[in-house]
């Protein structure tokens, strides 16, 4: 079908110039910590602390960070396969289809909405309590609406979280550079404040508060609604994937970065946690009631107002955080031609769609914030059952998408700092950089001269095919065959000689002057991969990889079809009968034995080398999968509604603009480059320019 099109994911689509790698390791940890950190501590604590889990949500913080450690993993293997920002989308398009990927993407772009709507929320209430609750009441305006707690629209729009994405916009149009900046100095202070507040709180920790709360406020279904919610705090992590063009070295450092910093993040989050949970007795505190209110119950003013300066701080570098996936969605949506948006041109920042994207985020700001954190809890953990379904389709898929070794050369030129001088003596001397290195502009002439004698190459070949054509195939007779010379005797005549050049001497001859070019074959011999070799995997006849592909595929679906029948009976039917019983064991025996088997279906290992590959591959992958959709069968069918309308109106417009003006649909009526083009791709890339007129 035509919405299943993909993506020909070649050398030209993977590979991009070292010219937009503009940040380093602190930027790129900056821009992840400064987008989780206020995120758990001023969002996602106040309502799982206070209405969700109380004390339990340590217990779903430890189910939360297993989570999430599991699914980095699996994201680590997508992004070395496929170094593109907005991973996700670009393999989904690349191996499932463009309905699939956009739908993807739709998903996303809904998730990334939702948490700068929570956190521009949340940063015009902390401002206001800075300023002694007297800022609302000059900035919000009144709407009409429905009077009932289950509407969807806000009573009040506050034009002070406007303003917020306003100044986002402009502080957005400059540099990652730049952001990277603000991000660590907002992350410096606000980790400050937190400790030293922390610190405070910790003394004030009493183990009777949990006795008195009690600890599992709402039982197991509060706990799962708790991870749900804390797993968006780890958004940054995911959000890595939407820096890889931009990040120096991104598959040797992507899988690192995010294994590192979720183990870093669950430390920090468990502490603060753990010390806020115990220092006041969670079950008295009101739902609506902030984190630096916490103070004013223990009668700390000081400690209070310290907070709510990290509170401002920590949230405005949050918001500048939280529009890099959204507008980067955007931007590769319009790139497409999926969405009625115009494409950036800009090598340095989206600016268009980051201006659409503070459009939608201005808009969000009409619903409930109660409506978005039910949404944004639902859609993260979507999420990542995406990225393991789709790390899953990576193992079995005949043709594996991605690349299997390094887009560029990422080493550096060692600098020499001695040398031998003309009197045998040693200098030491400091050396500009044009003395030692050489510049961008000869590495492009050296790929050049190599794919143009590739092409040479290519040519040679073809001509020496065609005057093989030309011979008749029974041009000579027996006995002139038999005369013809010995290839042992040949080999030994010209020493091993392998020349093809049409110039060079014949065996036997006695004229020295030609022959003094040579051209070979192949100086250096392209060797395929080949996995080493497992004598327990050993097959008697070949393997058909479309056929297990397909075994694979169905073996999934049963697995996900049982998974989520099984956990949302087990959540939502109160009262379990005999036959209630007997369903979820059946189900439960169905996801045992999809577990078991697939354990039977190779995989394409050993016809892709890796540079990242997910541990202990099916079984964590499956065990992950049932443990998220757990989590999700918690939510609430009103919020499922609402996503469900959202991706609705994403298909309805798909299908008016997007599967008419899709660039793959264009691609298609083109006349397909030759394959000196494809090869120049590579380095020259596309006139993008020329195409356009």
């Amino acid at each position: 079908m035509r919405i299943f099109r993909v993506r020909q994911a070649d050398d030209g689509f993977f590979r991009h110039s070292e010219w937009v790698r503009r940040i380093g390791l602190p930027s790129s940890v900056s821009l992840v910590s400064i987008i989780s950190i206020p995120l758990l501590v001023f969002v996602i604590l106040p309502a799982t602390l206070f209405s969700l889990s109380g004390p339990s949500t340590l217990i779903s913080l430890i189910i939360a960070f297993l989570i999430v450690f599991l699914t980095a993993n699996h994201l680590s293997e997508l992004a070395c396969a496929v170094p593109k920002n907005g991973v996700v989308y670009h393999f989904s398009f690349a191996s499932i289809g463009e309905l699939p990927a956009y739908t993807i993407a739709w998903i996303s772009f809904l998730d990334s909405i939702c948490v700068s709507n929570l956190l521009i929320s949340a940063w015009s209430q902390h401002l206001n309590l800075l300023f002694r609750k007297g800022i609302h009441v000059v900035t919000s305006l009144e709407l009409v609406h429905k009077d009932s707690e289950n509407w969807l629209l806000t009573p009040q729009y506050d034009l002070l979280a406007v303003l917020s994405v306003v100044v986002s916009l402009f502080i957005l149009c400059c540099s990652l550079k730049v952001m990277g900046t603000i991000s660590i100095c907002f992350l410096s202070v606000t980790i400050l404040i937190i400790a030293s507040c922390g610190m405070v709180a910790f003394f004030h920790a009493d183990p009777q508060n949990w006795i008195d709360a009690p600890f599992f406020t709402h039982g197991y279904v509060g706990v799962l609604k708790g991870v749900c919610a804390l797993l968006v705090a780890f958004c940054g992590v995911e959000n890595t994937s939407y820096l890889l063009e931009e990040t120096k070295n991104p598959r040797g450092r992507t899988p690192s970065l995010t294994s590192v910093l979720t183990v870093l993040l669950g430390i920090v989050f468990f502490f603060i946690i753990m010390i806020f949970s115990l220092a006041t007795n969670v079950a008295l505190v009101p739902s609506s009631t902030l984190i630096p209110e916490i103070f004013t119950v223990m009668n700390i003013p000081a400690a209070r107002y310290m907070l709510t300066v990290a509170s401002v701080c920590g949230l405005s570098g949050a918001v500048l955080s939280s529009f890099l996936p959204g507008s980067r969605i955007l931007a590769v949506l319009a790139a497409d031609g999926l969405l009625p948006f115009p494409s950036d041109s800009s090598l340095r920042s989206p600016i268009i769609s980051i201006f659409f994207f503070s459009i939608f985020v201005s808009f969000s700001l009409l619903v409930k914030t109660e409506v978005t954190f039910g949404i944004v809890s639902f859609t993260t953990p979507i999420k990542y059952l995406i990225i393991c379904s789709l790390t899953y389709i990576h193992h079995y898929t005949p043709e594996p998408v991605g690349i299997p070794h390094e887009t560029s050369q990422y080493r550096k030129l060692a600098k020499r700092t001695r040398y031998l001088s003309d009197t045998g003596s040693i200098v030491s001397a400091a050396l500009e950089d044009s003395q030692y290195s050489m510049d961008t502009a000869v590495f492009v002439q050296m790929n050049i001269a190599h794919m143009e004698q590739r092409r040479l190459q290519r040519q040679l070949e073809q001509e020496q095919k065609e005057e093989l054509e030309k011979q008749p195939v029974l041009g000579k007779s027996v006995s002139q065959y038999q005369s013809l010379s010995n290839p042992k005797e040949y080999s030994m005549e010209n020493d091993s000689h392998n020349c093809i050049a049409h110039g060079c001497s014949p065996p036997n001859t006695d004229d020295e002057s030609i022959g003094n070019s040579h051209l070979y074959h192949r100086e250096v011999p392209e060797i395929p991969y080949c996995s080493s070799f497992n004598g327990s995997h050993r097959v008697s006849t070949p393997i058909d990889m479309n056929s297990e592909y397909r075994k694979a595929k169905a073996i999934f679906l049963l697995f996900l079809v049982s998974s989520f029948v099984f956990c949302f009976l087990l959540t939502h039917i109160a009262k379990h009968g005999i036959s209630s019983y007997v369903l979820l064991s059946v189900l439960l025996s169905l996801c045992s034995v999809c577990f078991a088997t697939i354990h039977h279906v190779p995989t394409n290992d050993y016809i892709f080398r890796r540079k990242w590959k997910t541990p202990l591959f099916p079984h964590a992958t499956l065990l992950l999968i049932f443990s998220i959709i757990w989590a999700v069968s918690s939510t609430s069918f009103t919020v499922i509604v609402y996503s469900f309308v959202w991706l609705v109106c994403g298909w309805v417009l798909y299908f008016c603009y997007g599967f008419w003006f899709s660039v793959e649909q264009y691609n298609r009526g083109r006349k397909q480059p030759s394959e000196d083009t494809e090869a120049y791709r590579a380095i020259i890339g596309e006139d993008v320019a020329s195409e356009a007129v």
